[in-house]
């Protein structure tokens, strides 16, 4: 079974940004952790989600490393 990811909109505090959360977290006005260096972070409100943007676990993976062929190509 391939887990699907839906693009979110989280907020927390005054900060704000767009990720991917699995398909099963993405539901707005619900709080989420989200995993970083130091650890964990809970208190990430799910604001919006943007369920006509969703990719499997794979796609987004390869998608995730585009921004470094598209250097590689343009780099000089």
């Amino acid at each position: 079974m391939t887990t699907h990811y839906v693009q979110c909109e989280l907020s927390r505090h005054r900060l704000v940004q767009v990720t991917w959360l699995p398909e099963r977290f993405a539901r707005a006005g619900d709080y989420v952790k989200l995993k970083e260096e130091g650890g964990w972070q809970d208190g990430w409100r799910v604001a919006a989600t943007y369920p006509g943007v969703r990719l499997s676990h794979e796609v987004l993976m390869e998608r995730s490393q585009d921004y470094k062929r598209t250097r590689a190509a343009s780099d000089i």
